[in-house]
């Protein structure tokens, strides 16, 4: 196929995104049966994802001419031919602006919001200076859709124990003052250190080179200070090198498993004042102040703090972090995107959106459990769920490689008339405390997922027998759950009924089971801290159980077709 895939590699893996171009011909193929799916991932297609709107549900899909008929008698609907060179842009209304009619002409497909069109990259860009969200079309594996969304286990509405008063205290840590300067910090209302230098930032636009990589720098800088492990990812969005920054709290029991939260970091207007205060000064100043936060804390998952550049362009650097985070295999559990956090109008209802994504159920779990935070914790926020999530955002990188992710988002209702503007600035805010209760949604929300360890650490050991000869049993399953954060620790008796195993001190409930025997559950099990519980068991002769439940655990990828 002629298909113009750039990968590059520097220190690891780094993908050049766009631009790409799609090759052969371009066509919308209805969803097919589950045994279709599975053929279509060995046969010549390039995949771009699947849409849904009000009326169908359809892959896009690009094949050469001579070898349509390998799709046999799948409903299909070509959209154009000899697509090689082309670029593909869906294109998003902001809720103020109805798209034009002269483009709605030529949409070649349409989501529940916005359309697909064949346009240029200055076109696409000309139409994001005019207000409008764009989402650059990329090759996706095949096996994304074969695979299926990945599963949040255990994060329903009211399964967590709310409020968590350590939590409650984070999220009294944030201040008006911290979020004024850090702001003020990123939207050139005064002069920051960068590299020992002062250096005030005008505008974070992707295509002012020196002062986007300044901004990256800023924010390197910034975690750096904090103590977090801090990388740089390098990309290349239409010929010019962007960085977007990662940060992490490596987490103390499943470092495996990462919540990630996130904002952009580059802005509108394409000029040499472009504050983007609301946009996404906003969202990266929550994760800033997150990460302040929350790197004071031992947690069990690791928490990924990243600003992505390029977002303005076509979500280029989180389609780069989506895609290595699925190529490489990373349990990536959770995704918590912040855009446009800060804005509502003075004496308004302080209403905020929530987007997720029907296709992935998990994205719902995670906004049940943002809405039991918002109220749990009394926070001045009234959430509304957006069923159908648009797609203009970083969260919908992550959605098109079936992570669960959500968007924490201003109203739309109450839209921002200073959006890609000059005057996006921090001083025509109205709702200030709006601003700080959305950031403090936002950390609840992590704090919550991420698996605090609040009383330290113990352990608990002893000797399961069984109940009726009082004979040691060798390779008993055991999980210790601590319910209040929902981790389970794994461990197996040894030859002589012998367990022993690091937990975090605090209650908890434990379950063990073997083969031909029953499974039992001792709860309340209280572990002490910097000291060990001795917690003798005992089996009967019962039926076996195939498994202990595990809560939080995600189904994985395999195989990763169509990765570097």
């Amino acid at each position: 196929m002629r298909i113009i895939i750039l990968i590059l590699v520097c220190l690891g893996i780094c993908f050049l995104i766009p631009g790409y171009s799609l090759g052969d011909d371009f066509y919308q193929l209805l969803v097919p049966s589950a045994d279709d799916l599975q053929v279509l991932e060995k046969l010549p297609i390039q995949y771009y994802g699947r849409v849904q709107n009000e009326t169908e549900d359809f892959l896009l899909i690009s094949i050469d001419p001579l070898k349509i008929d390998s799709l046999k008698k799948i409903p299909r609907r070509k959209l154009t031919t000899d697509s090689a060179g082309k670029t593909f842009f869906w294109v998003y209304p902001n809720p103020k602006k109805s798209l034009p009619d002269p483009l709605l002409s030529m949409a070649l497909a349409r989501d529940r919001e916005g359309i697909l069109v064949d346009i240029s990259r200055e076109e696409a860009e000309r139409l994001s200076t005019e207000g409008f969200s764009i989402q650059l079309l990329v090759p996706l594996p095949i096996s994304i859709v074969t695979a299926g969304p990945k599963t949040l286990k255990a994060v329903k509405g009211g399964q967590i124990a709310l409020p968590n008063p350590v939590i409650h205290e984070m999220m009294l840590q944030v201040t008006e003052s911290n979020v004024y300067t850090y702001t003020g910090n990123l939207t050139g209302m005064w002069p920051v250190t960068i590299g020992e230098s002062p250096y005030t930032i005008s505008t974070r636009n992707s295509y002012k080179t020196d002062e986007i990589q300044k901004s990256g720098q800023y924010l390197y800088e910034f975690y750096k200070k904090l103590g977090l492990e801090v990388s740089i990812e390098e990309f290349i969005c239409w010929g010019t090198l962007q960085r977007n920054i990662v940060a992490e709290k490596k987490g103390a029991v499943f470092p495996e498993r990462i919540i990630a939260l996130t904002s952009h970091y580059d802005d509108m207007p394409n000029s040499i004042l472009a504050p983007g205060a609301d946009d996404n000064a906003s969202g990266t100043v929550g994760v800033m102040i997150a990460a302040e936060i929350l790197s004071n804390y031992d947690w069990g998952r690791t928490i990924r703090f990243i600003n992505f550049a390029c977002e303005e362009q076509g979500l280029g650097g989180s389609h780069h972090h989506a895609r290595k985070s699925y190529c490489i295999g990373e349990d990536l559990e959770a995704v918590i995107n912040m855009d446009m956090i800060a804005w509502n109008t003075a004496g308004s209802s302080p209403d905020m959106d929530i987007h997720v994504n029907p296709m992935i159920p998990a994205s719902f779990d995670l906004s049940d459990l943002l809405q039991d935070i918002i109220n749990g914790y009394g926070l001045e926020l009234r959430p509304a769920i957006n069923k159908f999530g648009s797609g203009r955002g970083d969260h919908a990188s992550f959605w098109n490689y079936q992570f669960p992710a959500i968007m924490a988002i201003e109203n739309s209702n109450d839209f921002n008339p200073n959006y890609h503007s000059s005057t996006d600035t921090l001083t025509n805010f109205e709702d200030f405390n709006y601003y700080l209760e959305m950031i403090k949604a936002g950390i609840g929300l992590v704090a919550h997922l991420g698996g605090l360890v609040e009383e330290g650490w113990g352990y608990l050991g002893g000797t399961v027998i069984q109940a009726e000869t009082r004979e040691p049993l060798a390779n008993v399953s055991i999980a210790t759950q601590n319910p209040s954060w929902g981790y389970i620790f794994l461990t197996t008796t040894d030859e002589y009924g012998r367990y022993y195993q690091r937990v975090v001190s605090g209650s908890h409930n434990v379950t063990y089971k073997i083969n031909g025997y029953g499974r039992e559950t001792v709860s309340d099990v209280l572990v002490p801290k910097n000291d060990t519980l001795i917690k003798d068991l005992s089996l009967s002769l019962g039926t076996f159980y195939s498994s202990i439940y595990l809560p939080f655990i995600l189904e994985g990828y395999s195989p990763k077709t169509g990765c570097p």
